[in-house]
């Protein structure tokens, strides 16, 4: 419920932005801004108390000690750029089924499948949770 009342909000305030004419006009500074509000929303769902969720926000943005004994590969930084690269610069269904008129084709249905049975097999893997 309390997620339902922040997206009413946030899509609220859209409104206002929209009719005052305050709305991103480039498509890359409208993505990067929904991601972090959203983002930041979802800060204050996870953890058990309001000085948890700050801790958390102060982590995410105040960079001290933020990579602190973490090693980071080559080839991880180059994957999350083109990912990155992907998410802010490609159409999103709307726009090619809309749009771009684009239709389902075989061909993507195959690559989608193996990328399927891929993260499938990879959720047998664990890892460390994310928030700390």
């Amino acid at each position: 419920m309390v997620w339902s009342a922040y997206q009413a909000i946030l899509l609220e305030l859209h409104h206002h932005m929209k009719r005052f004419r305050w709305v991103p006009r480039n498509i890359v500074w409208a993505r990067i801004g929904t991601f972090l509000v959203v983002t930041i929303g979802w800060v204050f769902f996870r953890p058990p108390t309001w000085d948890a969720s700050m801790t958390i926000l102060r982590k995410m943005f105040v960079p001290a000690g933020f990579l602190e004994g973490v090693r980071i590969q080559p080839g991880l930084i180059l994957i999350l750029l083109i990912a990155l690269g992907w998410a802010m610069l490609a159409p999103n269904m709307v726009e090619l089924v809309r749009v771009r008129k684009a239709a389902p084709r075989p061909a993507w249905a195959v690559a989608l499948s193996i990328l399927t049975a891929a993260c499938s097999l990879l959720l047998s893997q664990t890892g460390p949770f994310l928030y700390f």
